[in-house]
């Protein structure tokens, strides 16, 4: 299986990994801060879409080796968006 090769800025949309999940939205990255407690940790993350942030199991960042600098790809589901009048 061949990858689509990264581009040099990253795209919002682009898809990188089509064949390999069933998540359509994707987007490239890259680790700014990991704040890890015993269970859970979140992941700030600089995207061309601006920054996000994923709570993740602490264990799924220890065998991902998370870094500070890290090129990663957020890999986002979500089944709702909740608005509310400011």
């Amino acid at each position: 299986m061949e990858w689509a090769a990264q581009p040099e800025v990253a795209q919002p949309t682009t898809l990188l990994r089509m064949s390999e999940s069933s998540l359509r939205n994707q987007l490239v990255g890259t680790v700014r801060e990991v704040l890890s407690d015993k269970v859970v940790s979140e992941v700030i993350i600089d995207t061309a879409a601006g920054t996000i942030s994923a709570v993740i199991t602490t264990r799924s960042v220890q065998a991902l080796n998370l870094q500070p600098g890290d090129k990663i790809h957020a890999l986002i589901k979500a089944t709702n968006v909740s608005v509310e009048r400011i």
